[in-house]
């Protein structure tokens, strides 16, 4: 599997009014850009971040572990002093101009967008816009009657609900911003309420939020929301790849995209869903736009206003912004954030002060298990600070208790089985139709570890009631036959 190459070829001749080169003009021959040895490196080993103590998983070629996870695609770029240093496509069909779907990414994106327009109509971050959501039974939306502002609404402070959003099959039909907010019958999640948040513990992380600053924006400015983007975003920055029009239009959707795959890597129906909700998940890019997107938020190239970028980076909480996460390592702040929509995972890191950036784009829903892996890889590779956790002590459980954790797992209050566990030696096997077959080793704290792909389940038990908490779901163990 070899990455996209690109070539450079030099203008030689003055081309005269018959379409002859000068005579004394030599035309000189394509050159073949080098490829930078981190790519190298990186192309011909990733290493697994180690998550148990005495684990030290292999490296392996990015191939390799692409193939053991199901992803057919990935495209990676790199940012270094404020300027690309490589960018590479990786899979069949994959270079590094292929569209992928930013998932979660688009909140930074949207998030720029939005204050931007609040700054052009001198919109005051912490107002209350209740009175610009026309169409909308506040009541509904708001039974506490708390503020609603946008700084609250894009840092996830707001107590909005709806977390995330599956999107709609190609073809069917996609329901509008104000259906999305309302919980219409023809949308596919409940309708966005906004409770009084936790006073000690306000963060609560709403896409329904951001559909409802989507709402705002659209209403305010008269503009549907991914104009407004394309003239605020991704035309100052110089996205000219990127757009935030959903469905996808014909014109790109049969251009260079990645299709979207599930966890067991196969393509999903009609190739990718449809996300209406623009400013939580609509955005479509590529590693390199969006690169670029993160220069211009440091302030290393044009595009975006110093005090939007200010407002944006600004920590609303501990470790978040407005769309972006906030996170100091080593006496250095990086600015991140992972994005996760059907069939289509990513991942984005900054480094302000070095000017450092790394962009990696996935088509499967297996991506997060292999982006992380690449983003280390690559951190290593340019002496970039480490966000790895600290291996975790392994805990031996005997037989027994093994025994009790093994079995069959059904989420909360319904019958179908997603996690199934057979105890090894000293270890679970598990299986899951999300996660495929993994390890699973005990480590101190009541936890379960897989160290080559990072899952945490943590379990707890209680005679014959034994409990998981794994991605935000509680699964219980079934009776036994």
């Amino acid at each position: 599997m070899k990455p996209n190459r690109h070539f450079l070829i030099p203008a030689a001749c003055l081309m005269l009014l018959m379409g002859a080169c000068a005579p004394e003009a030599a035309v000189a021959p394509a050159v073949e850009q080098t490829t930078p040895p981190e790519q190298i490196a990186l192309e011909a080993g990733i290493s697994p971040v180690p998550l148990v103590t005495g684990e030290t998983p292999k490296a392996v070629p990015l191939a390799e572990r692409m193939a053991a996870l199901g992803v057919p695609g990935v495209s990676i770029a790199v940012y270094r002093a404020g300027a690309p240093d490589w960018a590479a496509g990786f899979g069949e069909g994959v270079d590094a101009g292929t569209l992928f779907q930013a998932a979660s990414l688009s909140k930074m994106v949207a998030s720029v967008g939005i204050v931007a327009l609040a700054q052009e109509k001198g919109v005051d971050l912490d107002t209350d816009i209740s009175g610009d959501l026309a169409g909308l039974d506040l009541a509904a939306l708001n039974p506490d009657g708390v503020p609603v502002t946008l700084r609250a609404l894009l840092s996830h402070t707001n107590g909005a609900n709806v977390s995330g959003f599956p999107g709609y099959a190609a073809g069917a039909p996609v329901p509008s911003t104000l259906e999305v907010i309302t919980g219409s019958a023809r949308t596919n999640t409940p309708a966005v309420v906004i409770r009084r948040p936790d006073a000690a513990s306000p963060y609560s992380y709403s896409g329904g939020g951001y559909t409802v600053a989507q709402y705002w924006a659209e209403q305010v400015s008269g503009e549907d929301f991914a104009a407004l983007m394309q003239r605020l975003v991704l035309d100052p920055v110089g996205m000219e790849a990127s757009t935030f029009a959903q469905p996808l239009p014909e014109a790109l959707a049969g251009g260079n995209v990645a299709a979207a795959h599930n966890s067991q890597g196969v393509e999903i129906a009609g190739r990718w869903h449809t996300y209406p909700e623009l400013a939580a998940a609509g955005l479509w890019t590529t590693s390199s736009d969006f690169g670029r997107f993160l220069m211009a938020l440091t302030g290393r190239a044009e595009g975006i206003d110093p005090a939007v970028a200010a407002e944006v980076t600004r920590p609303v909480v501990s470790d978040y912004g407005l769309g972006i996460g906030i996170v100091p390592y080593d006496g250095e702040v990086s600015l991140r954030h992972s994005g996760g929509n059907a069939g289509y995972t990513c991942y984005a890191l900054v480094w302000p002060e070095r000017g450092d950036a790394i962009v990696v784009m996935t088509n499967a829903d297996n991506g997060f298990r292999l982006y992380r892996d690449i983003v280390e890889t690559a951190g290593a590779l340019h002496g970039w600070p480490s966000g790895a956790p600290a291996p975790r002590q392994r805990e031996e459980l005997s037989a027994e208790a093994l025994a009790v954790l093994a079995g069959r797992y059904a989420a909360e209050g319904t019958p179908d089985v997603i996690l199934e566990f057979s105890a090894g030696e000293g270890e679970l096997l598990g299986a899951s139709p999300i996660a495929g077959n993994f390890r699973a080793v005990p480590v101190e704290g009541g936890a379960l570890v897989s160290p080559e792909d990072g899952f945490e389940i943590r379990y707890e038990i209680n005679g014959s009631d034994v409990r998981l908490s794994v991605m935000g779901m509680t699964l219980v163990k079934a009776p036994q036959d």
